[in-house]
């Protein structure tokens, strides 16, 4: 799979598509059964959330996450379930 930058997400993936990006953390916020990471690549301001579930094998190290730490995420482009109308990845795994 092809790695895409984040900057060129809306433009060249369609919702549902599978997407692999590499990135960098900016925040990482807990729930109960999922986290939010908001992820940077260098290639535009903004980043890309992405929802990590609890149900993913290595989602203890997911919780250890901090600032800075580098990551690869497969996952699938939906819209956003928040408040902010925008994109975000359904994670299916994480590779720190």
């Amino acid at each position: 799979m092809k790695r895409t930058k984040i900057a060129l997400i809306s433009n060249t993936v369609t919702i549902g598509d599978e997407i692999l990006i590499r990135a960098w953390v900016r925040t990482r916020r807990d729930s109960k059964t999922f986290s939010f990471l908001n992820l940077n690549d260098g290639s535009n301001l903004s980043g890309v959330q992405v929802i990590v579930d609890a149900s993913i094998v290595n989602y203890a190290d997911i919780l250890r996450l901090t600032t800075g730490a580098s990551v690869e995420v497969i996952g699938v482009l939906a819209a956003s379930q928040g408040q902010t109308p925008g994109l975000e990845i359904q994670a299916k795994s994480i590779s720190i």
